[in-house]
């Protein structure tokens, strides 16, 4: 859990300090990269705050940006290939005119794992984010991923699945889900309480390499 207690101390010396204070794996926050054998992508992860707004926020589908070619043709891994293929034909469905709710559960296919044991053997930062997420488990979002919120979610479920194509699109729905869960029983459902979950989700759950790979091995098998 030290890379987000890493951050919330980033961003308090920014804003007491100035940027210039700040190493370069603090700089770099909130910037994430997936490296594949020819390819380097980038994005902005959801734990900060302000990167979450942006993500929630867009009103077009998320797309590839070419930034830098240095030429070089290397042979596919047929295995990663594979796997980002997958991601990238579920990113195209999360943002197809299908309901919300027909595409989770084209993706997550028959729930057969245990969520109450899955979150529950879960490592935490705080307690009461723990309880929200358990004494929820038993809420259909269906309502909520359907209606007005939709396009918010359909953003969600895409930056979690570009982001951890090796986790699987399972997970990331799987993660979607929380959020969903966690805002359907919100008293102040607008979009800045959806960005302090989205927030505080992503920082619980995309920053420990142990929970991620706890819920992926769930899910995934």
């Amino acid at each position: 859990m030290w890379t987000m207690i890493l951050m919330i101390v980033s961003c308090r010396l920014i804003l007491a300090l100035g940027e210039d204070v700040l190493c370069n794996i603090c700089t770099d926050h909130p910037r994430y990269r997936i490296f594949r054998q020819n390819i380097q992508e980038e994005g902005i992860g959801a734990a900060c705050e302000e990167a979450a707004r942006i993500i929630l926020t867009q009103t077009e589908p998320f797309k590839m940006v070419l930034v830098k070619d240095d030429g070089i043709v290397e042979e596919v891994d047929p295995l990663e290939d594979d796997v980002f293929s997958e991601r990238d034909h579920y990113i195209s469905r999360v943002y197809s005119d299908s309901p919300c709710s027909e595409i989770v559960d084209e993706i997550l296919g028959d729930v057969t794992w245990d969520r109450k044991w899955i979150y529950d053997n879960l490592e935490y930062m705080s307690e009461d984010y723990k309880k929200r997420v358990m004494d929820t488990m038993d809420i259909n979002p269906t309502d909520i991923i359907n209606g007005e919120y939709s396009p918010y979610f359909r953003n969600i479920m895409a930056y979690l699945i570009f982001r951890h194509p090796w986790e699987g699109s399972k997970t990331a729905v799987e993660i979607s889900l929380v959020i969903a869960r966690l805002f359907t029983v919100t008293e102040n459902k607008d979009i800045e309480t959806l960005i302090d979950i989205f927030r505080e989700t992503s920082g619980e759950f995309e920053y420990s390499d142990e929970n991620l790979g706890i819920i992926a091995q769930e899910i995934e098998a």
